[in-house]
């Protein structure tokens, strides 16, 4: 069953590791983490492609707030994918 791309506008949220925060890979996996409207629900994003290697070097050091990016979002094996564009943090 395919799933449909839903484009995101600039989308905010914490950076985390899969494998070494959330504990939830073998390998390191960029996440962003977004927390809905009444705080009650985080949702997790994984990251693939360029915005995946662009986040993956802030996330080295641990978790990182304030992340900011825009893309695409599809559904594979159960999760929920994010492909696009990091706006921040920047250098």
């Amino acid at each position: 069953m395919k799933k449909t791309m839903a484009i995101l506008s600039a989308t905010k949220g914490r950076g985390v590791c899969a494998k070494c925060d959330l504990g939830k890979t073998n390998t390191c996996q960029p996440v962003l983490q977004v927390t809905n409207k009444d705080k009650k629900r985080t949702e997790d994003y994984y990251l693939e492609g360029s915005v995946s290697a662009e986040l993956h070097r802030y996330l080295c050091k641990g978790p990182k707030e304030g992340v900011l990016l825009t893309g695409s979002v599809r559904e594979k094996e159960g999760r929920k994918w994010i492909s696009g564009k990091l706006l921040a943090p920047r250098d």
